[in-house]
């Protein structure tokens, strides 16, 4: 889970912190708010390409950074097999630079990751979803997974899978 979020030099956005509370969470808000601002943000941690674009003008980088809470053991065990650990809180800090050349730099409890690490943990750490991902919820054939996702029956059904087969 996020915990808290730190913004440099993105667009409009001098500087920011945001603090998040357990569970779910909803940016809303009116057109020019800068919730698009904070999603693009957090996808820059996600993986998601940077852009030149996103640094504020006249400045020479963008930063941003967000200390994750509650990992799963799953998480864990990647962080492990990568030579990483949470912090005595059960923490972790990853953070991204953008440079003004377009260049990256992604860290994790500051050391340098490679972006596919990060396209790996990325998904562990945090799930976003946009105003129309909802429609995957009208296709009939995904419900089933759904279902089994939720029961967590992931184990079992791996092993009527096998029977079957």
């Amino acid at each position: 889970m996020i915990a808290a979020l730190h913004i440099e030099n993105i667009a409009v956005i001098r500087s920011a912190d945001v603090d998040f509370n357990p569970g779910f969470t909803v940016f809303t808000g009116e057109t020019g708010a800068g919730k698009s601002l904070l999603l693009d943000s957090i996808n820059l941690l996600l993986g998601a390409r940077a852009s030149r674009e996103l640094i504020r003008s006249g400045c020479e980088r963008a930063f941003v950074s967000a200390i994750f809470s509650g990992l799963s053991e799953k998480t864990q065990k990647l962080l492990a097999e990568n030579d990483f650990s949470a912090d005595e809180n059960g923490c972790i800090t990853l953070s991204r630079s953008v440079f003004s050349d377009g260049k990256s730099q992604t860290k994790l409890n500051g050391r340098t990751i490679t972006v596919a690490f990060q396209k790996e943990l990325a998904p562990m750490l945090l799930t976003v979803h946009g105003q129309h991902d909802s429609g995957a919820l009208l296709d009939f054939s995904s419900y089933r997974e759904y279902v089994d996702a939720y029961a967590e029956n992931g184990e079992l059904l791996s092993d009527y899978t096998s029977a079957f087969a």
